[in-house]
């Protein structure tokens, strides 16, 4: 066989998605000899024995290596030997996605490998939009307390509302509904479940612009697995977080405003603390700098639409006449920022971020949750502040 050559880029597969990525090692299994990419010189090539490279998978090993023979011995079926013939024959490439850390590159056969040309570039694209429009279908927010409590994006909004923006419109229509919901202080997990799903999750943005979409296929099921985000929160904030609900929902109580602690001296603070291991100027500390200045920006844009209660909605309209042009970060606290970051994962899987900007996202995420976890007992409430008969009323809408 002629030698290979390296493409300057080429398309690979990952998971359901078709990425940029470049060869930096071709193996042929036929001839077991390894081609290295000329211009890669900075990339550390694991030694050869065999000549078979020592970091390449066994599923690749040539058919008549002393390795496959032995991975061979349990599975001695016509059309198993069949398979692995067949693939080992074919060229094998070790690349590297572009964008992504190099902990990533991994060896991949032949069929996971497209040319770089416009008719495979259509079939990315193509991909994109089938996983998006799926995705789109339904958001979850996953959160064990009592079991899952869900947060679905995509329910329609019910006959009764009057279709405005977000919860800034829910006043009447909304009132009768979370008093439904708010029964007794005695409330099963399972009931919790129903009403923080009525009262804080099931009337966004994104709510209003859900369509009904065609359950025709399971592959679309499957692009909403892959785009979940999952996101671990400790069990005291879990459990603070089921206190905040049942303060506003059920003892009609409200967060004190402004908060003593507010949201950006907690990400300042956070800042100072956990970017003392990142030293200034690195790539890595600018991408913790654009983390924390993102869940702030979030915070300011997602507070009024996605993170209130419809009992605080009121107060809220106070706080912006009485506060004009004062970030909502500078006036909010610990209780809604930990509200945004249960709503992050569905925030997230509505974006084009690749699988690896997503898991550093996540990992600097719960960076943060372990911060807040750590400073709970001077940054969250103990208790909340009753709420006068006027304000009940103003909040009804009556």
């Amino acid at each position: 066989m002629t030698t290979p050559t390296f493409p300057s880029k080429c398309l690979a597969f990952h998971g359901p998605m078709l990425y940029e990525a470049k060869p930096l090692r071709i193996y042929d299994p036929e001839a077991n000899k390894t081609y290295t990419r000329a211009t890669s010189s900075d990339v550390t090539t694991p030694p050869i024995k065999n000549g078979v490279p020592q970091d390449l998978p066994k599923e690749f090993y040539p058919v008549n290596s002393k390795q496959t023979a032995a991975s061979t011995a349990f599975d001695s079926s016509p059309s198993a030997a069949s398979d692995k013939n067949d693939k080992k024959q074919k060229l094998v490439y070790f690349i590297h996605y572009k964008g992504w850390k190099s902990t990533w590159d991994e060896w991949v056969s032949d069929e996971r490998v497209l040319a770089w040309n416009e008719e495979n570039l259509r079939t990315q694209k193509e991909l994109r939009q089938m996983a998006l429009a799926a995705s789109n279908k339904k958001k979850f927010i996953h959160l064990d307390v009592d079991g899952p409590i869900l947060s679905d994006l995509s329910v329609e909004p019910s006959s009764g509302s009057n279709g405005g923006n977000g919860h800034a419109d829910s006043g009447a229509s909304g009132q009768s509904q979370d008093h439904s919901n708010s029964g007794t202080s005695g409330a099963s997990g399972k009931r919790r479940e129903s009403s923080i799903k009525d009262d804080f999750g099931s009337n966004t943005r994104a709510t209003k612009r859900s369509k009904a979409y065609d359950n025709d296929t399971d592959r679309e099921d499957d692009f909403i697995r892959k785009q979940e985000v999952s996101l671990s929160v400790p069990d005291q904030l879990k459990a603070l977080l089921v206190d905040d609900w049942e303060f506003v929902t059920k003892e009609h109580q409200v967060v004190p405003l402004p908060r003593e602690v507010t949201v950006a001296d907690i990400l300042e603070a956070y800042a100072k603390v956990a970017g003392a291991s990142r030293p200034v100027g690195t790539a890595e500390y600018e991408i913790f700098t654009e983390v924390i200045s993102g869940i702030k920006h979030y915070f300011d844009r997602a507070l009024g639409n996605i993170l209130l209660y419809r009992f605080e909605r009121q107060q809220y309209l106070n706080i912006r006449k009485k506060f004009p042009g004062v970030p909502m970060s500078e006036i909010y606290g610990p209780e809604h920022l930990l509200r945004l970051f249960v709503s992050l994962p569905a925030l997230i899987a509505q974006t084009n971020m690749d699988q690896q900007s997503v898991a550093a996202l996540r990992e600097h995420l719960e960076e943060c949750l372990r911060f807040m976890l750590k400073y709970r007992s001077k940054f969250f409430l103990k208790e909340y502040e009753n709420t006068s008969p006027h304000y009940e009323a103003m909040s009804r809408g009556t």
